[in-house]
């Protein structure tokens, strides 16, 4: 490694165009920053819309009775006025709505965005691609087009081995 020359200190430069250095201080008192920082008004907030609303008709898969239920979202919860109950946020954490879930044996619970969310979210992988699962394989059949194990051989074509081709048509 080679040296070009000296480090540099602060005689090199121009004191006019150094960065000053002041002194720190904290505030007197609470009091002091509650008068720079007063609180927001109070206001009564509208209700956010149903239009466009991504949660709707959302099919989600819940906890219920130790095992997992299938339930639809079948539209928010509304207030004794008929409005519908709580407020959007883009955080999820913020977000206060209210819904109505029908499970399949025909209950429906009162559910928070929060939850359908987390349940919307479990049921996907990290790509966005929606996840199924089932118990098992119930009503299969084959018909005689079918080709057994034994008749997935392989065919010499052009050199090359492949299997059989076993689609019909």
């Amino acid at each position: 490694m080679t040296r070009l020359g000296e480090p540099v200190t602060e005689a090199d430069f121009d004191p006019e165009y150094l960065t000053p250095q002041h002194e720190y201080y904290l505030d007197d008192t609470m009091a002091d920053a509650k008068l720079r920082f007063p609180d927001p008004p109070p206001e009564e907030l509208d209700p956010t819309p149903e239009m466009g609303d991504h949660y709707l008709n959302a099919e989600v898969m819940l906890p219920r009775g130790g095992t997992l239920a299938r339930g639809r979202v079948i539209g928010r919860k509304r207030d004794h006025e008929g409005n519908p109950m709580g407020r959007a946020d883009n955080n999820p954490i913020l977000d206060t709505r209210q819904y109505e879930v029908e499970f399949e044996d025909g209950d429906v619970s009162e559910l928070t965005a929060n939850v359908i969310a987390e349940s919307m979210y479990a049921m996907c992988d990290e790509d966005g691609y929606h996840i199924y699962l089932f118990d098992s394989i119930s009503d299969h059949r084959k018909n005689d087009n079918a080709m057994s194990k034994n008749d997935q051989s392989f065919v010499d074509s052009r050199g090359r081995k492949q299997y059989k081709r076993s689609t019909k048509g």
